[in-house]
């Protein structure tokens, strides 16, 4: 994956980055959609994965 799409993911999942601001980069062109879904779905996975881990 390119550097500033890892960039951006890290900076989302550290609430840095709004899933708005990532929509209108997408509608800059500076990502695609599947970049911007690929962000969004790891950061979601993440959360998911510590929710049940912390319910055992």
């Amino acid at each position: 994956m390119r550097i500033l799409v890892e960039s951006l993911k890290r900076l989302f999942f550290y609430g840095k980055i709004s899933k708005d601001r990532l929509d209108e980069l997408v509608t800059e062109g500076k990502v695609t959609a599947e970049e911007r879904d690929y962000i969004i779905k790891e950061e979601t996975d993440t959360i998911i994965k510590v929710e049940t881990e912390e319910g055992e």
